[in-house]
């Protein structure tokens, strides 16, 4: 926290960076990765669990946005900043573990699923 209090200007800038990188990364998992989930597990019993997986992980970054934002205005204010910075590494660490343990998971499969089909196939 004391970090943020030195330049507060280049800190906020620092915490925009952060959430327009996150932004950037969630549309091309948008693009890309839910897409090729969404049709390797579309004929199983998986499909409506890759949907609810995906709102959760709707919630989780729009979350983790929201707090990088309150970060960004507390550092400029200087007011609340080790609450914000908890608020952000909480829901930052939400989002990366359920990444990590499910969705990120899926989309191994599907490659895994995917280069199998094409050895059967063969």
């Amino acid at each position: 926290a004391g970090q943020f209090g030195k330049n507060p200007k280049t800190a906020a800038c620092a915490v925009r960076e952060c959430a327009s990188r996150l932004h950037e990364l969630r549309r091309i998992e948008a693009l890309s990765l839910y897409p090729l989930i969404a049709c390797e597990f579309a004929p199983d019993a998986a499909r409506p669990l890759t949907s609810q997986l995906r709102l959760v992980m709707v919630r989780l970054a729009r979350r983790l946005m929201r707090s990088l934002d309150e970060l960004a205005s507390a550092i400029q204010s200087g007011i609340g900043i080790p609450l914000a910075i908890d608020r952000v590494a909480s829901a930052l660490r939400e989002y990366r573990l359920r990444n990590e343990g499910e969705i990120y998971p899926m989309y191994d499969r599907t490659g895994r699923r995917s280069a199998a089909s094409a050895t059967h196939s063969v």
